[in-house]
């Protein structure tokens, strides 16, 4: 450490020595990364999508998810299957890789999801994880209302257009692309 006060009298590099005495592992597992994002759109018809989780935590994680909330850890019925090592994401990000497929996904509504993740120890998550949910929003069909132009053209000049309606955010908005 070194320290200047307001007159400039510096005090050079000086060490600090503490010692940290390591307790138990009291703290319960954090999600820190969904993919999908949290309220992401799927595909309209797409009724599952694999999910990966990635959970920080000290010494090893399992979790589970429910599609109704407030569920204790035992009783939710859908599992993941999570890495054995903790691991460095693409991001950056250091955690255990969890993984499941998640099913019954419906059109044109809101699929929730609560997940709670236990550690090797015990600690359980006593809050659904996220608050209020993960939410993978179903989609309406994407309609092609109108494209043109039709027929044949005999020039080299040509505006290709294309009228979208519903879609994901039910406004029309889609990427279009030709060939």
């Amino acid at each position: 450490v070194s320290c200047k006060d307001p007159d400039g009298n510096i005090r050079p590099n000086y060490k600090i020595q503490f010692k940290v005495k390591e307790g138990p592992d009291i703290t319960k597992p954090v999600i820190l990364k969904f993919d999908p994002k949290n309220s992401a759109y799927i595909p309209y018809n797409q009724e599952s999508t694999n999910l990966y989780l990635l959970v920080e935590e000290e010494s090893g994680v399992s979790c589970k998810y429910s599609r109704t909330p407030n569920k204790n850890y035992d009783e939710m019925e859908g599992n993941f299957v999570c890495s054995g090592a903790s691991a460095r994401d693409p991001d950056g990000l250091i955690g255990y890789r969890c993984t499941t497929r998640l099913s019954g996904l419906r059109s044109n509504q809101d699929n929730t999801f609560y997940f709670r993740c236990k550690d090797s120890i015990g600690n359980v998550n006593e809050q659904d994880q996220p608050v209020g949910g993960y939410i993978l929003k179903g989609s309406n069909p994407l309609i092609l209302e109108n494209a043109g132009p039709e027929g044949k053209l005999y020039t080299r000049d040509v505006m290709l257009t294309a009228i979208t309606k519903n879609g994901a955010t039910n406004d029309g908005k889609a990427e279009c692309r030709y060939y």
